[in-house]
């Protein structure tokens, strides 16, 4: 009994100590009302600029601190949710020092504070101390473009010539940390007269003004400018033009359906671009990219396809420029960025959007006014017919500094016209290898698919196979030694490559954030830029209808599959097993439904204390990091493990959340499928006995909630020389036809 109540004990501090740990209140602004106040100290000042001997008062908006060397200006300092409002993963605040000079230059960064879970539960500060000293010496004027294992991992396509390394297996709190510093830095740089853009002192954009729209809003401020071509607008211009076969797409006979609708805007200001791409999409096109390029959005929808699909595999343009003054643009396949998803309110239907993309050295004045020009191909690709034209020019709010000069009119926005040569002549042409150079600027969870092809279908491979198994448990289990070698392979595999590889552990985090959503709207996207957990998210969702917990907690959690192979090492090994009394079991089964509703309940209290407690499971130690974390997970990990190893499965029938949670969802299951006999029970308790987690009642009942269908019991079942009804019929056809006994499969008694 005591041994029992330590075990428990010990098992349950790590919960109690990240609980308390992580409890704090959120950190209160200064005086000022600032952060930067606040957590601007002298320890800090080292590490923001090592030249700096003192600092002033806040000041300025957004509010910045003044760094000093002697009497010297030498630089400003700001935190990061003073500037963006920054949040991070775990969609709690956080808290990021950083300075740079007169010249824009990154010269320091502070970690202050933040509740990221995937730190708290495998990774330190140090790692993140780490990653934010790579910032120091780049000027905020260019793009910064972060890497993870080498390669970029997220992100829209970038133009930075700087290049850092992410945390690695911690990619989206690395992103919003990138942005909220250098976007910061650089509202802060704009606001003291710090020039960071190409256009001039004169004239340059406004970045940060933002106000939330819809798309019509957008359209009706200019913001979004739109043309729309009716079928009896282009069948009424062809008609005057009896020598020109229209596009196979006219339809005459719906006059007012539409031939085409294009929407163009400049997306470079956050009151356009956070609108169009979502708050998360912009800030990874802001920090990717340098102050003086220019991006502008295209969106098209009707009977004439212009801009291709994300999937196409051949994806081609039509004849398209921007014409701004006397400079003309071609606007080609190597330019282009398709738009897979984004959340603006009132987004018509069936519209296709990109971005297409303008290097500083290239001339484009994003101040001034320019106009989109799009030729129509006739009934022939190369036979160009009228041209689109649709004008922008940004709303006044986004240009600071003097207004742009007076153009001249421009052309109307539908005629018969010819555009530049080099247009013509490369109508309808796919630049090669443009497929492999466009990135979704949203949420691309359909690159992250493509990218994790091959373990897809290796993670699907391995559940087909346990359906196969689960489906056969009755021919398995009527052979033990392919039972022992089936049951041991497919944990091994789970451990090793679904765990250690692929790092597929479900988490109770994963169903705290499907709660949230309830309550906030599910974000497919955000869900499926984790395919392998999506994937088996689904999988488990079915599963758990017709096993309950069974399926996952028994073969597919790479945890449990770890305690269990442990285990059953330790009986080979003679380790002796302690089996806790069924009075005090009984109780302590209790313990990971509580702790599943306190998780829950946090969530909707408190999200970053209920991620700190989610720190009650080891998954991320033992298996995502692979015990390269800090040493009390670690600790606390390896201190599960042991326990487990004399009493089999120990955190799993007694602390595990996400067990607990997938028991109380596999009360809705459908079907029965261990079997049972009328002496199960009474008189016989041999199954009983052999369960290894005693998920077997006295009564002879096989408590499901606490089952993780090893299918020892069934091996039991069918065993002629293990289950007493069995024993009986076997001996009494003995006594009747001994010849014949080794030919005779013994006959299942009625089920319950």
């Amino acid at each position: 009994m005591a041994r029992t109540v330590f075990l428990l004990c010990l098992a349950l501090w790590h919960f109690a100590c990240a609980t308390e740990a992580f409890a704090a209140k959120q950190p209160r602004p200064g005086p000022s009302g600032t952060y930067v106040e606040r957590f601007l100290v002298k320890k800090a000042l080292g590490n923001l600029n090592p030249a700096a001997d003192r600092y002033g008062e806040v000041e300025g908006d957004p509010p910045a601190i003044p760094l000093y060397a002697g009497d010297d200006l030498i630089g400003y300092a700001f935190d990061t949710f003073d500037t963006t409002k920054a949040v991070g993963y775990s969609r709690k605040p956080f808290h990021v020092l950083a300075a740079f000079d007169l010249e824009g230059r990154l010269t320091g960064t502070h970690l202050a504070w933040h509740v990221e879970p995937i730190t708290l539960l495998g990774r330190d500060d140090d790692d993140f101390i780490e990653y934010l000293a790579q910032f120091v010496g780049h000027d905020v004027r260019g793009g910064l473009r972060v890497l993870f294992d080498g390669s970029v991992r997220e992100g829209t396509r970038s133009t930075a010539e700087t290049e850092i390394d992410g945390i690695s297996r911690i990619t989206t709190s690395s992103m919003l940390f990138a942005d909220s510093i250098i976007r910061g830095a650089r509202m802060v740089a704009a606001a003291r007269g710090i020039e960071l853009s190409a256009t001039g002192v004169s004239r340059r954009l406004e970045m940060e003004q933002f106000e939330e729209q819809s798309w019509p809003s957008m359209v009706a401020d200019g913001s979004l400018e739109t043309l729309r071509i009716s079928q009896a607008d282009i069948a009424e211009l062809y008609a005057g033009e009896p020598d020109r076969a229209p596009p196979p797409t006219v339809n005459s006979s719906d006059a007012e359906a539409p031939f085409l609708e294009i929407w163009t805007a400049l997306i470079n200001p956050s009151g356009i671009g956070i609108n169009l791409l979502g708050r998360r999409g912009y800030r990874r096109f802001a920090v990717g990219r340098s102050l003086a390029d220019s991006t502008i959005f295209v969106a098209t929808r009707g009977a004439y396809p212009v801009l291709p699909m994300p999937d196409a595999e051949q994806p081609s343009l039509p004849a398209m420029q921007i014409v701004q003054g006397e400079r003309t643009y071609r606007l080609t396949l190597d330019r282009y960025e398709p738009i897979q998803y984004f959340d603006i309110a009132d987004l018509p239907d069936g519209v296709t959007q990109g971005m297409f993309h303008f290097s500083s050295s290239e001339g484009l004045d994003p101040t001034l006014p320019w106009r989109l020009e799009l030729a129509i191909s006739g009934e022939s690709e190369t036979d160009l017919g009228p041209v689109v034209s649709v004008p922008y020019a940004l709303p006044g709010w986004y240009v600071i500094g003097d207004p742009p000069p007076v153009g001249a009119d421009p052309p109307p926005p539908i005629a018969f016209a010819t555009l530049t040569e080099e247009a013509e002549e490369t109508a309808n042409v796919a630049t090669e290898g443009a497929e492999t150079s466009a990135v979704p600027a949203g949420p691309d969870w359909r690159a992250q698919w493509r990218e994790q092809e091959r373990s897809l279908i290796l993670l699907g491979a391995s559940l087909a196979a346990l359906l196969l198994i689960l489906s056969l448990q009755e021919a398995i289990v009527r052979r033990p030694r392919l039972h022992v070698a089936l049951r041991v392979g497919f944990l091994a595999w789970t451990l090793v490559w679904i765990g250690w590889v692929a790092s597929a552990q479900l988490s109770v985090i994963h169903v705290l954030n499907w709660v949230q959503s309830l309550g906030a709207g599910v974000d497919w996207a955000f869900f499926l830029m984790e395919p392998l957990i999506f994937l088996l998210t689904a999988f488990v969702a079915v599963s758990v209808i017709l096993w309950g917990r069974a399926a996952f907690c028994g073969w597919l959690c790479p945890f449990g599959a770890f305690q269990e192979l442990l285990n059953r090492l330790a009986v080979f090994l003679r380790v002796p097993q302690y089996e806790i009394p069924p009075a005090i079991a009984e109780r302590l089964k209790a313990v990971k439904y509580l702790i599943f509703i306190a998780l829950v309940g946090l969530t909707f209290y408190a999200v970053d204390l209920a991620y700190a407690a989610s720190g009650v499971e080891p998954f991320k130690a033992a298996i995502t990091f692979r015990f390269d974390a800090p040493w009390p997970a670690v600790l606390y990990a390896v201190v599960l493990l042991a326990i487990g190893l004399t009493v089999e499965r120990f955190y799993c029938r007694f602390i595990c959340p996400l067990g607990a949670g997938l028991a109380i969802l596999g009360r809705f299951r459908m079907f029965d499928w261990l079997k049972r006999r009328a002496e199960c029970g009474n008189p016989c308790s041999r199954c009983e006995s052999a369960c290894p987690v005693r998920a077997i009642q006295p009564d002879g009942r096989i408590d499901m909630n606490e089952c993780f269908y090893c299918l020892d019991c069934q091996v039991v079942y069918y065993d002629a020389h293990q289950c007493p009804p069995l024993i009986k019929r076997r001996k009494r056809l003995e006594a009747a036809a001994p010849d014949l006994v080794h030919v005779i499969e013994p006959a299942a008694a009625p089920d319950r």
